[in-house]
This record gives C-alpha cells, structure tokens and sequence, in this order.
C-alpha cells in the first residue's frame, strides 16, 4: 500500500475543498464539535472546551505521520469556512479494506455536503489507495447518516448489535458497503 496519509492531497469537488487538518484549525473544529447534536451519533463525546479540539487535532496529526488512516477538513469553497471532517477512520490492509467516517455543522446539515464529500472519499479509496471495500457504519437511529452513505452506493448489510458503547450503554449499529466494482459502475 502507498504511503498516502502521512502526505494526504487536497481534493476538490464542485463546492468543497478537503484537506488536511492544519494545527490552527482546532477553533473551527471547536465550533461544530462542540454541538451535543452534532456528536450525538459519533464514536466521540461532544468537546467541552478548545482543548478537546485540540487534543483531536494533534490525534489526527499524528496519524498522518505514522502514515495511518485519517480525515481532511471539509471546507466550504464559498465563504472558505471549515464546516466538518469526512475520510478515512481505519483500514485492514491484509484484507484490502477501509472504513470512512464524517461529521459536520449543523448548520449545514439536508445541503448535500457529506455525500458530495463522501463520494469524493470513496474516489481517493478506491482509484488513489486501491481499496476492494470500504466500509461505515451508523447508530440505528442515525436515518440522516444511512441515507447519505446510499447516496454513495453503499449498501445495507446488516445490523451489528451492541457494536459501540456511547454515554455508557451499549448501541446497535448500521453496517454499509461498497466494493471497488460496484463504485466502478456508478462512474
């Protein structure tokens, strides 16, 4: 596998830019993260101060110097303003396989955003990396995030139970994926 994440490219699409994090946008990242709504369906706990944000800066920081799977910033090409992360989360190299993940602002939310992002996303795995499958999962109850991942041309595979813990209780979730082929043909 290329050395890809420890030198992520900027990637563009009709409205967005998706880059790499950059130390100093821990404040933007604050804005969104902060957002109890937001973080409601994430793996993480909504930040409580700028030092959660930058603690999450420095995380993906890190990955990107071990050469580890990691997100960009998604950012609004009009009005250039840091909206969310969307990328990748981990991959299983052995088996040639990959998860995404994304959140963003609220304010943003039912604009197209993540599946424009996502997509772009599921591009740079399969015809940048080489991936066979990528893969995501969401809460049960996330019906805005299972429908943006079949915008993509995910598909359903099942329910994985008890799959994540969240605020202590243990959550079922939504498994989805697309194989290289099946990304191929929607070209």
């Amino acid at each position: 596998m290329k050395k890809v994440f420890e030198s992520l490219p900027v990637v563009q699409t009709e409205r967005l830019i998706l880059r790499p994090v950059e130390e100093g946008d821990y404040t933007a990242i604050f804005e969104y993260a902060r957002d109890p709504d937001v973080a409601k369906y994430t793996t993480w706990e909504a930040h409580k101060n700028i030092e959660d944000s930058k603690a999450h800066v420095r995380f993906i920081l890190k990955r990107y110097k071990e050469n580890k799977p990691s997100n960009w910033v998604v950012i609004l090409k009009d009005g250039n303003r840091l909206i969310g992360t969307c990328g990748f989360v981990s991959e299983f190299r052995s088996n040639n396989r990959a998860e995404v993940g994304f959140a963003i602002s609220k304010d943003c939310w039912n604009m197209g955003y993540v599946t424009e992002a996502l997509k772009k996303a599921l591009e740079f795995g399969f015809k940048t990396i080489g991936y066979n499958r990528i893969e995501a999962i969401c809460d049960v109850e996330n019906t805005a995030s299972a429908k943006v991942m079949e915008k993509c041309g995910m598909k359903f595979e099942g329910v994985l139970r008890q799959y994540i813990v969240k605020h202590g209780q243990f959550r079922d979730v939504k498994s989805y994926a697309v194989l290289r082929e099946e990304f191929r043909a929607r070209d």
